[in-house]
């Protein structure tokens, strides 16, 4: 690429007159201050340019810059022929008029012209004599505008002999007439000028470096300040242009597995970054295609001897691309463009740049997807939340409220937005803990809690309308499990549990009302069964038939029992008083009449002190535990049916009393053992033909909660039994108790 320039001026041009004799002190004196206070550098190669055509006693001087300059070598080594037009950059400085740009032709011969050993056989007074010739080449003089017979020397200006990163040439010099103090002052100059343009060289590229520093640190800055896409495109396409001189850049979106272009962002059109919408697809085995596939750049500098080009991207005016993949967590995401409208000679230190760049803008895509999905999520987060009929709050560790839905504002009388940043509990203080049946228990068990504590209750709403709700507290943990804060929720129960005595009252009523028919049905059972078993001639038929009858009306008996105990519960009616309970003789009691209901199972019962004394004695209500050993008891025998032993025991353990009851028979899973207790559940209730409606543990388990104790169950596994344990705290005094 061809850059003409001209000097800053003629005014500090020496007279070149033969008459009067060139000052070296004065040039390098010059040069030497301009290099001193960072002068720019038109000024600077003016004066070398002024310098040398006083020197040699001619008007007609050029500077000619090659870059980068490590290319100059590679131009000698190759034939002329085989140089491409766009590997170099060649400046030329010198006087008006401007030069025309190069043909190919005139390319090759200028290379021919410089490259070493070129018109080596020639005299001159230049060191060494390579770069002198006699005679101007016709084409190079047509060039310069100077006569063909005009005499050129050439002095370079890179200060060794193996190589010119830069050259004067001096046209229609008359060097062998220069007197040799001339001639001397000549390649002195040669030697400062090379200096000087070795300083000029270093301030560029510390100019250069501090320009990349900043434009890097700018994009890191955008992509670090902002989630905002299209700022931090635009801020990496601005650094496409100024770091390496691109017309412009752009950034196409492309599925990394389908190729298809979703969007471009481009200041092609514009001047300024803008989105295009595009449903392009890239063309298969073109250059953006490989790219995407192979992960790896490609630059381009003449598209126009390029035949893979894309003509699209000619018809656009670019002549030179730079095309590199935007990898993001190991996804292809995108390409990174820079163009340029005349044929440019790309460097390794500009693919290092635009390969950050490409990184960055990776990274911002990237991050914006994350976001977007982020954003989407919580939008939809927020829509069910908002949704609910249940209030939902969440607070920080400090108590201060990061989020409460419609509901839980409604419910504390607030607007949403306004409960932000407040802390929880003045809001819930005033806004719900006065309407409350208990407001100062309401409040104690807030203040009661930890970050990691859990609550339920229910909470009685006075008022016209009275209402019940239930109210929990759970931690809310980060990632690492570490709570953060807490949910509060807040349900409406109050039809639910209209609807829970409405069921409470049909199953009491239906259950009363079963009772009666189910006592006929028994009586006479029993009475059919003493007939048939006195006549002699009944056979065993109509006995076995009225035993059946007997047990399935006791059974159906139990069921209405159970039924009617859930109701109770349910209904948190009142148990019986309360009294010492002697566990080691109602467990006697209990394995007595286990043991009177099967043949096939060996009960044994283990108490404390091997019996002597009293058992260890609770506070409780001796019906309902008795219940609970007898339904454990039963459940024992009834999924043992292969017989067995049966291991019952009772201890004291600290402040509790233990009871356990151990069976070899069809065992648990983790599953069906973590489901036990709830209302309705039968492990084993799909086969074997044991029947009941679920409720026996679920009763027992209730019990035991009314006793503040708990009831667990433990399985090795299918086939290999279980173990029910349960843990009653023991009553204050034993002792006294048990007289």
């Amino acid at each position: 690429m061809i850059e003409p320039r001209a000097p800053a001026g003629a005014g500090g041009r020496a007279d070149a007159s033969p008459g009067r004799a060139p000052d070296l002190p004065h040039f390098v004196g010059a040069l030497t201050d301009q290099v001193r206070r960072g002068a720019d550098r038109p000024e600077i190669l003016d004066t070398i340019i002024a310098g040398a055509s006083a020197l040699a006693r001619t008007p007609r001087v050029f500077l000619l810059e090659l870059v980068p300059a490590d290319l100059l070598a590679e131009a000698g080594a190759e034939a002329p022929g085989g140089l491409s037009i766009g590997a170099l950059t060649l400046t030329i400085y010198g006087p008006d008029p401007p030069l025309p740009a190069l043909t190919e032709a005139e390319w090759r011969l200028l290379l021919q012209l410089l490259k070493p050993g070129a018109g080596a056989e020639l005299p001159s007074f230049v060191t060494p004599p390579r770069f002198a010739l006699a005679h101007t080449p016709a084409p190079f003089a047509d060039l310069v505008g100077v006569e063909p017979d005009d005499r050129l020397a050439v002095l370079p200006l890179d200060g060794t002999a193996e190589r010119a990163a830069s050259v004067l040439a001096l046209f229609d010099c008359p060097a062998p007439d220069l007197p040799d103090e001339d001639r001397a002052a000549l390649r002195s100059w040669g030697g400062v000028a090379a200096l000087a343009l070795e300083q000029l060289a270093l301030r560029d590229a510390e100019r250069r470096t501090r320009l990349e520093g900043e434009e890097l640190r700018q994009v890191a800055l955008a992509l670090t300040g902002t989630l905002d896409l299209e700022a931090v495109l635009a801020r990496v396409l601005a650094a496409v242009q100024a770091l390496v001189g691109a017309d412009w850049a752009s950034i196409a979106l492309v599925g990394e597995h389908t190729g298809f272009v979703a969007r471009h962002f481009s200041t092609l059109q514009t001047g300024q970054a803008r989105w295009y919408e595009s449903t392009s697809q890239l063309r298969p085995g073109g250059t953006s295609r490989r790219v995407l596939e192979g992960r790896q750049p490609h630059f381009v500098g003449d598209l126009a001897e390029d035949p893979d080009a894309n003509p699209t991207m000619l018809g656009l005016g670019v002549r030179a691309v730079a095309t590199l993949p935007m990898i993001a967590q190991g996804q292809a995401v995108g390409l990174l463009y820079a163009n340029f409208a005349a044929p440019h000679a790309f460097t390794p230190r500009e693919g290092e740049l635009l390969g950050a760049l490409a990184a960055q803008a990776a990274v911002a895509i990237r991050n914006a997807e994350l976001y977007s999905s982020l954003r989407r999520s919580e939008s939809e987060l927020r829509a069910v939340l908002e949704s609910q009929e249940t209030g939902i709050c969440l607070t920080d560790r400090a108590g201060d409220i990061r989020y409460a839905n419609r509901a839980f504002a409604d419910l504390v009388g607030c607007e949403p937005a306004a409960l932000i940043g407040r802390p929880l509990r003045p809001v819930v203080e005033r806004g719900l803990a006065a309407r409350t049946a208990d407001p100062a228990a309401f409040l104690a068990g807030l203040d009661a809690l930890d970050p990691a504590a859990t609550l339920s209750e229910e909470l009685e709403l006075r008022g016209p309308e009275p209402r019940l709700l239930f109210h929990g507290v759970y931690p809310a943990c980060d990632e690492a499990g570490a709570a953060i804060g807490r949910v509060d929720i807040y349900r409406d129960i109050t039809e639910l549990r209209r609807l829970e005595r409405v069921r409470d009252d049909f199953l009491a009523i239906a259950a009363h009302e079963l009772r009666t028919p189910l006592s006929v049905i028994r009586s006479h059972a029993h009475v059919l069964r003493h007939l048939l078993a006195a006549r002699a001639d009944g056979g065993d038929e109509p006995l076995r038939s009225a035993g059946v009858i007997v047990e399935q009306s006791a059974a159906m008996a139990a069921m209405v029992a159970q039924f009617l105990d859930m109701v109770r519960l349910g209904r948190g009616a009142p148990a019986d008083d309360f009294a010492p309970v002697d566990l080691g003789d109602l467990l006697a009691r209990a394995v007595e009449q286990a043991r009177a209901t099967t043949d096939r199972h060996d009960i044994a019962l283990r108490l404390p002190e091997d019996g002597a004394g009293p058992g260890p004695v609770v506070q409780g209500n001796a019906v309902q535990l008795a219940r609970v050993l007898t339904n454990l008891l039963d459940n024992a025998i009834k999924y043992s049916p292969d017989g067995g032993t049966i291991a019952v025991e009772c201890r004291r353990a600290a402040d509790h009393a233990v009871i356990a009851v151990r069976d070899d028979g069809l065992g648990l899973t983790e599953d069906q053992a973590r489901q036990l207790f709830a209302r309705y559940y039968r492990a084993h209730g799909g086969r074997g033909g044991y029947s009941g409606l679920g409720l026996g543990l679920y009763l027992c388990q209730e019990i035991v909660g009314r006793h503040n104790g708990r009831i667990e169950v433990e399985s090795p596994g299918p086939g290999r039994g279980a173990t029910f344990t349960l843990h009653l705290p023991l009553a204050a005094s034993p002792a006294g108790a048990a007289g």
